[in-house]
């Protein structure tokens, strides 16, 4: 069925996520030969592929739906968002949940599905979440808080909130990926100021995927400043992972 935001034509995403997703006929040569330098830990490269596409077409909406929305239309999706999140924190149940479900628009609808498919576990719409189960109202909460987030940065940066969330997004399918931190090389690397780490390749391939084709320095100029406004435990205090050291 077809699905219209604020006037955007929205069609429904295609590939189904499974660890089966084979490593052939590439949706995407240049983030498939990045991918193909990761020392996989867990997947295989046509699974973080389709999620990593997946990421770029949420970005894409993101940004159409940014340079179209109205202060009011944000307003509005924002604040049911945001009193689907204070419910699911406060009493998640399956008559609760589903009560606000039916009542939020379908372009709230849109911006949680989207963050499902992206979570991981990955789920391709609401209907695959079992409400009865805790761990699943779990994923939703997190799915509707990342939405409302999104809906609350303000525009104006040098890379919108779009990008910026792409940009984390690459960082969080890496980290899953190889189990290892996101690592940035520089001048002073033994290896040359051309070095570039394997998550390097990965930003800038993902970037230019998305429209937004980046120099190899902007783009780590980008990642570092997305560490600074993000806390240390949330991009680099992950239990078990390992310094990249490529």
């Amino acid at each position: 069925m077809e699905n219209r935001f604020f006037g955007l034509q929205i069609m429904p995403w295609k590939p189904q996520l499974t660890s089966n997703v084979p490593d052939v006929a590439s949706l995407s040569v240049p983030i498939q030969v990045a991918l193909l330098r990761l020392k996989l830990v867990s997947g295989n490269v046509g699974f973080w592929e389709v999620m990593l596409l997946q990421a770029v077409a949420t970005c894409h909406f993101a940004k159409e739906w940014e340079a179209k929305r109205s202060g009011e239309g944000v307003l509005v999706v924002a604040g049911d968002l945001a009193s689907f999140h204070r419910s699911l924190s406060r009493t998640a149940n399956l008559r609760a949940t589903m009560k606000h479900w039916a009542g939020l628009s379908s372009e709230g609808r849109t911006f949680i599905e989207m963050r499902l498919r992206l979570g991981q576990p990955s789920h391709q719409s609401f209907e695959d979440l079992d409400l009865e189960n805790a761990s699943d109202l779990a994923v939703l909460r997190d799915a509707v808080g990342a939405a409302r987030r999104w809906l609350g940065e303000k525009p104006g940066a040098e890379h919108g909130a779009p990008i910026r969330a792409l940009v984390q997004d690459v960082a969080r399918v890496y980290r899953q990926a190889t189990g290892k931190r996101p690592g940035l090389s520089s001048s002073e690397t033994v290896a040359g100021s051309s070095y570039t780490t394997p998550f390097e390749d990965l930003l800038v391939a993902v970037l230019t995927e998305a429209g937004t084709p980046l120099s190899l320095e902007a783009a780590r100029g980008l990642y570092r400043s997305e560490l600074r406004n993000k806390s240390k435990k949330f991009w680099l205090v992950d239990e078990g992972l390992q310094s990249e050291c490529e």
